[in-house]
């Protein structure tokens, strides 16, 4: 009840103002040519609040009178990011008030205007963060030590979030144990506290480990030492055990050529006959499963 009476009493006082005219503040300069004042039909603000020069096109008049009226406040959008509609009285109203008598301006264009904030598109990039750090975060691993891409894009049409809107990412994952490998990540968006949409953002999770490079071409038959080798450190799937590490190929001699730069494995050095390597001619043993049945093959290997 007392903020209804205080609104009146504001109404009240300002409207005797601007019959006093004592909020006048155009120079007498100013006053030879009214400023056209034509409102738009629809406009798109990027503030919340709205002034005169997001909604109108205004002319004529010298760029002081112009500059001061393009930055009369007309509205103010609304939290929720919904359009608005300011009348014509609205914005005559609002001009008065800032000061300008009615002869220094004349209004033309649209009855009303209807007023839209500007709204930007997710980023794609913005969820695969999100997720990313939250699987960081739950990771019981340092995060130095693994690598975490997305797996697949973000294909979905995302939704719109205006200047003002409050918006909120929130990634979880869709089980609680970590492996390494393919992982899902469930990330919800909200706008204003309102969800908006929930999907799956697919991270594949590596650990990072050491491999060995050819710092120089090496020829085959000659021994590998530490100067030979360059380390970095790569994302790799823990099932892959053909890199070398350095003890698998110092001291070692080269079985084939190797060009400068390329990935040493186990198999680029020769095995010595405590090494466990098969050699030519020997007989292996293959054991294959089926179901609950193992089936055992006995050969002979062509090569080493």
């Amino acid at each position: 009840m007392n903020s209804k009476v205080t609104y009146l009493r504001g109404i009240w006082f300002a409207g005797l103002l601007l019959t006093a005219g004592g909020y006048d503040c155009v120079a007498a300069d100013e006053l030879a040519q009214p400023v056209s004042v034509v409102l738009k039909e629809k406009a798109i603000c990027t503030r919340r609040v709205v002034l005169l020069g997001d909604i109108a096109f205004l002319n004529g008049g010298p760029d002081s009178m112009l500059q001061r009226l393009s930055e009369v406040e007309i509205d103010e959008l609304p939290a929720d990011g919904k359009a608005k509609t300011a009348t014509r009285s609205q914005i005559q109203f609002c001009l008065r008030l800032a000061g300008f008598p009615a002869t220094s301006f004349e209004l033309a264009g649209a009855t009303d205007v209807v007023i839209s904030p500007r709204r930007q598109s997710l980023n794609a990039d913005d969820l695969f963060r999100a997720a990313k750090e939250e699987a960081l975060r739950r990771l019981p691993w340092p995060k130095d030590s693994v690598s975490v891409r997305l797996m697949q894009p973000i294909t979905v049409p995302l939704p719109k979030v205006a200047e003002g809107e409050t918006l909120e990412l929130r990634a979880e994952p869709h089980q609680s144990a970590f492996t390494f490998g393919r992982v899902q990540m469930n990330v919800t968006i909200k706008i204003n506290g309102e969800r908006r949409l929930a999907l799956a953002v697919y991270l594949e999770i590596l650990p990072i480990q050491e491999v060995l490079l050819a710092r120089r071409t090496i020829a085959r038959g000659e021994t590998l030492g530490e100067n030979d080798m360059v380390r970095e450190r790569r994302p790799l799937d823990p099932k892959d055990t053909r890199y070398a590490r350095p003890s698998d190929v110092i001291g070692k001699k080269a079985r084939r050529d190797l060009p400068q730069g390329s990935t040493l494995q186990k198999t680029d050095v020769e095995f010595g006959d405590g090494d466990g390597a098969i050699q030519a001619g020997q007989t292996v043993r293959l054991v294959a499963k089926l179901g609950s049945m193992d089936v055992v093959v006995l050969a002979e290997a062509m090569q080493a």
